[in-house]
């Protein structure tokens, strides 16, 4: 946290500078050499992607890489990321519908579908097939729903998010419906905090990207999506990627659009993230692929109905 915090004062010192200092000549030559960078890497560049590019600098990227996804035609600012991923979290998430009839009818029909495959990962991780069928249909209803936005563009969009007039702008779309000051006063200091987590968490996704650039079969700036950055039938943020995918069908690659891989993926996750046979390592294995409790009382809830007798 203290390093995501040095780097955010960086970001906006350097920014400071370069947007007040251009043509001075008296600053250190590590600053100076960061700031001529920074006016390559931008050139042509939609100005709102500073934050993106000044992150990656810091983290010291590869300019190659940071040339290629911010000039890439695919990748855009995406003005919405920077409000949902940050204020987001103001509406209550609804998971029923994914334990409804139809639901079940669909999970039951991929868990008899797929039992061996299921059984496989199961025996080799301890993790229940159908806890793994129904993290799956939650995500993306087995690869059907998996997202259009261009991830780049997510994670280079989101962070800006600790840029002044987008706290501004996130704090003014609640305005019309908390009149408590009181209230207020913790909301702002909530989307502050989270405006700079979300900032810094972008930049690790970015640089995770750049990790995962020669590991997919198609270009980094053409991987699509959801608004949380995340792809595949698991929907896989990037770091996580790097951490947990691994190869399902024995083919060499690991690729989170493939259902074998997919299931051997989520497997592995809420393995080594801490699945044992208390219910307490459960839910809190399932609380680390998503860190909401409505998320993971779905998820347990769907498991629970998809192996019990049809009524």
């Amino acid at each position: 946290m203290n390093h995501h915090r040095r780097t955010h004062a960086f970001v906006l010192s350097i920014g400071f500078l370069f947007v007040s200092m251009a043509g001075c000549t008296t600053l250190d030559p590590v600053t100076a050499e960061r700031l001529r960078t920074l006016d390559r890497v931008l050139r042509g560049v939609d100005v709102r992607f500073r934050s993106a590019a000044l992150g990656l600098l810091t983290r010291n990227a590869d300019t190659a890489y940071i040339t290629k996804i911010l000039h890439s035609p695919t990748t855009v600012f995406l003005d919405n990321m920077v409000k949902i991923n940050v204020t987001g979290f103001l509406k209550k998430a609804d998971y029923s519908h994914n334990y409804n009839a139809a639901s079940l009818r669909s999970t039951r029909e991929f868990y008899k579908e797929n039992a061996d495959q299921l059984r496989r990962v199961q025996d080799s991780t301890g993790v229940p097939a159908q806890v793994m069928t129904a993290i799956l249909w939650v995500e993306t209803k087995f690869g059907k729903v998996m997202g259009t936005y261009n991830v780049v563009s997510v994670y280079a969009s989101l962070a800006a998010a600790a840029e002044p007039q987008n706290i501004e702008m996130n704090k003014q779309g609640y305005r019309t419906t908390v009149f408590s000051q009181d209230s207020l006063n913790r909301l702002d200091s909530m989307v502050e905090a989270r405006a700079r987590r979300k900032a810094a968490w972008a930049i690790d996704q970015l640089m995770a990207l750049q990790s995962m650039q020669d590991r997919l079969p198609f270009p980094i700036t053409e991987l699509r999506g959801s608004w949380a950055g995340a792809f595949g039938w698991p929907q896989f943020i990037p770091s996580s990627f790097m951490s947990w995918a691994v190869d399902g069908n024995g083919d060499g690659k690991v690729s989170l659009f493939d259902k074998e891989d997919a299931i051997a993926s989520v497997g592995n996750y809420l393995k080594v993230n801490g699945w044992g046979e208390k219910p307490s390592q459960q839910e809190a294995a399932v609380y680390h692929y998503n860190n909401s409790k409505d998320y993971v009382n779905c998820v347990l809830t769907l498991a629970e109905k998809i192996v019990a007798q049809e009524e």
